[in-house]
C-alpha cells in the first residue's frame, strides 16, 4: 500500500524472548482504561490485561494547562486521576513498595539473590509477557507475515540497537539465557539476511554511552539516543547497499 524502498525491523535484545501483547484503549472495567493484554480483544478481561496509562478525556490541554497554574487540592478532575491511578496500581500486581507489609526485600535478596523475587512470581503475564521457543520459524503466524512481506519484494534490513548497558560494557548482546542466543541467531536464518549491529556503526554521544539513556534508571532512549540509533540504522541501509 506504501510501496515503500525499504523496511527495517530493529530490535533490542530483550525483544528476542517476548511474547505477543496488545494495548486497546477499553470503557469496560470501570471506566476509561488503556491496557496491555495478552488477548486481542476489545475489552480483555483482567486477569490477563495490566494497566498501561491514565486517560481521562476530561484532562485537556487547556485543563493541564490551567491545573498547573492553579495548583488546586481540591480540583474534582485531580481527584477522579488519582483514584485511576490506584485502582491501576491495584490491578498491576507485582509493584514494589517501602512501605509492605507482606515482602521481605532482604530475605529474598539473600534467599533467592533477587530482592524482588516474590514480586515476579505475582506479576501478571501481561505486564512482561515471555514465550517460550528457541526459533522464530517455530511459529506459524511469524512464517506467514514474512512470507507476506517478502511477496512485496521491498528489501529488508534488520538491525540489533545494543543498549546503552551492552555498549558500557563493549558487548553488542548481553545473554541472559540460551534461548536468546538460540532466536538470535535464528533471525539471521529466516530472514536469510544478516543482522547489522549498533557497535562501531555510529559515532559516541559526547557523554558517553550513558547520554542515550532516557535517565540512569531508564534505557529507553532520549533525545541523543534517538540521534544516535537513527544513524545506526542510517548505517546499515548504506551497508546493505540501499539508497
Amino acid at each position: 500500500e506504501w510501496q515503500p524502498d525499504v523496511v527495517v525491523f530493529a530490535y533490542i535484545t530483550d525483544d528476542l524472548t517476548r511474547a505477543r501483547f496488545w494495548r486497546t484503549y477499553t470503557t469496560a472495567h470501570g471506566g476509561e482504561r488503556i491496557l496491555t493484554t495478552t488477548v486481542p480483544e476489545r475489552d480483555p478481561p483482567l486477569d490477563v490485561s495490566s494497566d498501561t496509562a491514565i486517560v481521562n478525556v476530561r484532562a485537556t490541554r487547556d485543563w493541564c494547562q490551567s491545573a498547573v497554574k492553579a495548583r488546586r487540592d481540591d480540583d474534582p478532575l485531580i481527584a477522579e486521576l488519582e483514584q485511576s491511578v490506584r485502582v491501576a496500581r491495584a490491578n498491576n500486581e507485582g509493584r514494589a513498595s517501602l512501605w509492605s507489609l507482606s515482602h521481605a526485600y532482604l530475605f529474598d535478596r539473600i534467599v533467592h539473590g533477587n530482592a524482588f523475587y516474590r514480586l515476579s512470581t505475582r506479576v501478571r503475564p501481561s505486564q512482561n509477557p515471555r514465550h517460550e521457543m528457541t526459533g522464530f520459524d517455530q511459529d506459524e503466524r511469524f512464517r506467514e507475515s514474512l512470507a507476506a512481506i517478502r511477496e512485496t519484494g521491498v528489501p529488508v534490513v534488520v538491525v540489533h540497537l545494543a543498549t546503552a548497558d551492552e555498549l558500557a560494557v563493549g558487548a553488542e548482546y548481553v545473554f541472559r539465557t540460551d534461548q536468546e542466543k538460540l532466536l538470535n541467531s535464528s533471525l539471521s536464518e529466516v530472514f536469510r539476511s544478516p543482522i547489522y549491529e549498533t557497535i562501531g556503526a555510529a559515532v559516541t554521544p559526547a557523554g558517553g554511552y550513558a547520554a542515550i539513556k532516557r535517565s540512569p534508571s531508564d534505557a529507553h532512549p532520549s533525545a541523543t539516543g534517538m540521534e544516535f540509533y537513527a544513524d545506526v540504522v542510517t548505517t546499515a541501509v548504506m551497508e546493505a547497499g540501499l539508497p
